[in-house]
């Protein structure tokens, strides 16, 4: 009887979370129709209906949704979800009504398998990990040592009286870029990024975690005014969902439809805002930047880089041994093919389509297999709760998933930073990772 109502309780969860992707998936597909495929910002996405890629494009999702864990049992768990939800479902929704070679299509999916695959190996492992006693209060001497050096900056170079918080685009992109040019200068522009992606948020969370309830405001308006002076919209949207993923953690990591299902119910809200606020801003800044653009420019990113030669990290930490192939950042050079945004746009996007980039159909397998590493790192270095590792981490693998390149998300975008504070914000004693130990440290 336990093993009938255990067989049911599987079949119950997976029903369920079938059914969140589903709507999730619904809702892109309606929202791509009636608003992202219209020529509303200058550059309206394609439209361009096939049943056969239809029928391709629900059968990743099928796959998708079999190997994808459902419920969260440690913080990787989580990250896999993010990539899912942010890239993968998107990605499916786009090649049905926009198109795309099917071979470019069916790699992204292989990525998305190799890394689950790669990830639920490695949580098979037993890893021992030393950490320092007292490593807490080397985390918090470090993260304060990184806010008061950018503060130093920010008020050596004066641009204080720049801070603003209205939504206006072309108001953001020039304070962003005056504001950058000013103080994000050589390391500053890591110490910097570090800060507002990293640092900042790290401290907003464990203040709300511990109760320590000054902690969390000093934190809370830091990125605020964080958000004004440096007009990155993901900043402030980034220490929103930190927070509000650590407050529900309780409520989603037992119930893992909720995450699909409620995106879906956030789009819809998009759709009435609409016709209510009379503005297509909201609507832009929710389902086109943040689903639909990415999915669009993997394709971009696969489509140029199969006529053009790999970097092979030539615009990074290889540039002394293979000469870079073009007069611009890379960015800006998909900027200009893509016609995304108008001319000198950076289309940044995330390792599934960098691989490819810079390594070619060699990146397409090694790119997921690191970044399944490093997401296993998190499960090994973060002792704490997965609700607080889970909300810890989202911004930094958001950006690797969606906007930056390995190399770039890893060092400016402050992965190893963040790995390097989980290790030394953890257990003071030698912690043991295995498949089944994160059940001893889930609390509310």
């Amino acid at each position: 009887m336990r093993v009938r109502t255990g067989a049911f309780e599987r079949l119950g969860s997976l029903l369920a979370w079938f059914l969140g992707v589903v709507f999730f998936r619904l809702s892109l597909d309606v929202s791509y129709v009636a608003f992202v495929s219209v020529d509303l910002w200058g550059d309206g996405f394609p439209y361009s209906l096939n049943w056969g890629r239809v029928v391709e494009s629900w059968a990743l999702l099928v796959c998708i949704v079999v190997i994808t864990p459902r419920q969260f049992k440690r913080p990787s768990d989580f990250l896999t979800l993010m990539l899912c939800v942010l890239c993968m479902i998107p990605i499916t929704s786009y090649y049905c009504w926009a198109g795309g070679a099917s071979v470019w299509f069916w790699a992204l999916g292989f990525q998305y398998v190799l890394f689950c695959f790669v990830l639920a190996g490695t949580n098979r492992w037993k890893v021992k990990v030393w950490r320092p006693k007292s490593g807490g209060r080397y985390a918090s001497a470090l993260i304060i040592a990184i806010l008061v050096l950018c503060l130093f900056r920010i008020l050596q170079v004066g641009v204080l009286d720049q801070i603003a918080f209205g939504l206006e685009p072309e108001l953001i992109y020039n304070r962003r870029a005056f504001v950058s040019s000013q103080v994000e200068v050589g390391v500053w522009g890591y110490l910097v990024s570090w800060m507002v992606k990293v640092c900042a948020i790290y401290l907003l969370v464990d203040g709300v975690a511990s109760r320590k309830w000054g902690r969390a405001l000093f934190a809370g308006v830091a990125c605020i005014m964080l958000f004004g002076l440096f007009a990155h919209k993901a900043m402030l949207l980034g220490a929103i969902t930190a927070t509000l993923l650590l407050l529900l953690w309780p409520l989603i990591s037992s119930r893992f439809a909720v995450v699909p299902a409620g995106l879906a119910l956030l789009m819809l809200a998009m759709f009435a805002s609409v016709s209510m606020l009379d503005t297509y801003l909201y609507q832009s800044i929710f389902t086109r930047r943040l689903f639909f653009i990415p999915a669009r420019l993997d394709f971009l990113y696969y489509d140029f880089f199969s006529t053009q030669p790999s970097l092979l990290f030539s615009n990074s930490f290889l540039k002394h041994v293979f000469e870079y192939p073009f007069d611009k950042p890379y960015p800006y050079v998909i900027g200009d093919h893509s016609g995304i945004g108008g001319v000198d746009t950076a289309a940044n996007n995330g390792f599934l389509a960098t691989g490819y980039m810079q390594l070619g159909w060699l990146g397409v397998v090694v790119y997921p297999i690191v970044v399944a590493g490093l997401v296993s790192l998190v499960n090994v270095f973060g002792a704490k709760s997965p609700g607080f590792t889970a909300a810890v981490c989202f911004y930094p693998f958001a950006a690797l998933f969606t906007s930056s390149d390995l190399p770039t998300a890893v060092l400016t975008h402050g992965i190893a930073l963040l790995l390097l504070l989980l290790w030394l914000d953890g257990d003071n004693s030698v912690h043991e990772h295995d498949g089944e130990c994160w059940a001893s440290h889930l609390r509310n």
